[in-house]
């Protein structure tokens, strides 16, 4: 293949929301470094990659690249590409030893092949972005995308709607209230959360400028009963479920149901075409924990895709080696602490 090429430029809106300027400067509070780079490839248009980087250890500089727009590349040459652009890439970031790419790309047996021939080695055991989701097409008529939910889905948002459930859309400062549920979700579910800080900056952020995607806070209420809240982030015409909170009191007034109502309703009013709901587990295998929340989001009748996921491009051989096995061993005591 000819020469690929990389140029510090800044990036241009996208409905990707993991690779806008927003979600750079959103990481840069948290401790990410972040790069854009416009990358030159024969007989492609440009690509746009927005790269975050972190340093773990003295002269060990991993970068991350969460979801990036390189669906137009042909299947054979996506390897050489992303092998490519990582090598390129310890000229820009000094210390680099590993590239993360994080791939939202369909899973077919033909990329899968051509990744696990290359040079790129496929992470299993580690989580970052969703691998599996579900995406409501919204460009039907909302009486079609009403139709298209499970049976169940639609008699749970009438429900709600007939117990009294109200749905509004709170300002920045309701997000103290959300996180409260939001600690009990993830105790009842067992699962990480960041600090208050972490949302708040992530909603007030997307407020800052009309060029960024816009978060929006929708919660649940029962006459003064906060039930469930959620935080939809629409960037262009994607609109991305990212966030989920819901309490533990008056589950069967069906609130959730009536939130995602309300969410892809305002989704389409905004103009989007897609809403996703970022996240479902691999398959519909009744023993997964989470078997739960994939009923309940495939029930809104999207699409189903499975992404091929993370692929490590190792820089710096030895390093990386040493950081697998700190990574693996962390893995294994975060699973047998969850027993």
């Amino acid at each position: 293949m000819s020469t690929i090429t990389l140029h510090r430029e800044p990036l241009p809106e996208t409905n990707n929301f993991l690779q806008s300027s927003f979600w750079a400067q959103f990481k840069e509070y948290f401790g990410w470094q972040s790069h854009s780079f416009r990358v030159d490839t024969p007989d492609n248009p440009p690509l746009f990659i927005s790269i975050l980087s972190r340093k773990l250890a003295p002269y060990s500089v991993l970068a991350y690249i969460p979801h990036p727009s390189i669906q137009m590349l042909n299947t054979l040459e996506i390897p050489h590409i992303l092998t490519k652009i990582s090598t390129l890439l310890k000229a820009h970031i000094p210390g680099l030893f590993i590239v993360r790419w994080d791939l939202h790309l369909e899973k077919t047996p033909e990329l899968f092949h051509a990744m696990n021939s290359s040079r790129l080695r496929h992470v299993s055991d580690v989580f970052i972005q969703p691998q599996d989701t579900t995406i409501v097409d919204l460009q039907p008529s909302l009486e079609v995308i009403l139709e298209r939910m499970h049976k169940k889905t639609r008699y749970n948002i009438k429900l709600a709607e007939k117990k009294g459930v109200k749905i509004v859309q709170a300002p920045l400062h309701d997000i103290i209230k959300w996180y409260a549920i939001y600690k009990e979700t993830a105790e009842r579910d067992r699962i990480s959360i960041h600090p208050l800080a972490y949302y708040q900056k992530f909603f007030s952020l997307s407020q800052q400028s009309h060029a960024f995607p816009q978060a929006s806070l929708f919660l649940a209420y029962h006459e003064e009963d906060l039930l469930a809240g959620v935080v939809v982030l629409v960037a262009n015409n994607i609109a991305t479920y990212v966030y989920g909170a819901s309490s533990n009191h008056k589950r069967n007034l069906m609130p959730n149901y009536a939130l995602q109502w309300h969410a892809i309703r305002h989704a389409k009013e905004q103009g989007c075409i897609k809403y996703d709901l970022f996240g479902i587990p691999p398959s519909a295998d009744e023993n997964h924990p989470m078997h739960g929340l994939y009923q309940f989001k495939i029930s809104f009748g999207g699409s189903i895709h499975h992404h091929i996921g993370l692929w490590d491009a190792p820089v710096g051989r030895l390093r990386y080696l040493c950081f697998r096995i700190v990574e693996r061993l962390r893995h294994n005591i975060a699973k047998w602490k969850k027993r």
